[in-house]
């Protein structure tokens, strides 16, 4: 057995009046803050989750108000419009790369492996 915890019911409260703070202020509200203010680690704020779920509710909400704020000022970002689309909508960028031959000939398509070729060949691609 470690040290009793110094969780306190109280806390769910004070994540509530932090995030509203935050809000009010028009913050990016942290873990670590909320952490700083409950005068422990952030690692124990996460260990406390595990542990009470009315508390876990508390720090999603300020993890979920982190995380529209980051958004709505990644929005001035091309980079981040990208990565949000990418890691969000699961939308990829892509290049597209055009192959051309002379103007009356076509292409010529060189394997540069036996299985390839056999492949092309077994689809009448040949």
């Amino acid at each position: 057995m470690g040290r009793p915890t110094k969780y306190k019911k109280e806390f769910i409260k004070e994540a509530e009046i932090y995030l509203d703070e935050c809000e009010k202020q028009r913050k990016i509200p942290f873990i670590e803050e909320l952490a700083k203010r409950l005068e422990v680690t952030k690692m124990t704020v996460w260990n406390w989750t595990e542990a009470h779920p009315d508390f876990l509710y508390a720090v999603e909400k300020i993890k979920d108000h982190q995380c529209m704020a980051l958004q709505t000022l990644g929005l001035k970002s091309p980079a981040m419009l990208i990565f949000l689309l990418e890691a969000n909508h699961g939308m990829m960028r892509t290049e597209r790369i055009q192959h051309e031959g002379k103007s009356e000939e076509p292409l010529s398509i060189i394997f540069t492996d036996v299985a390839t070729w056999k492949r092309a060949k077994d689809n009448g691609q040949e």
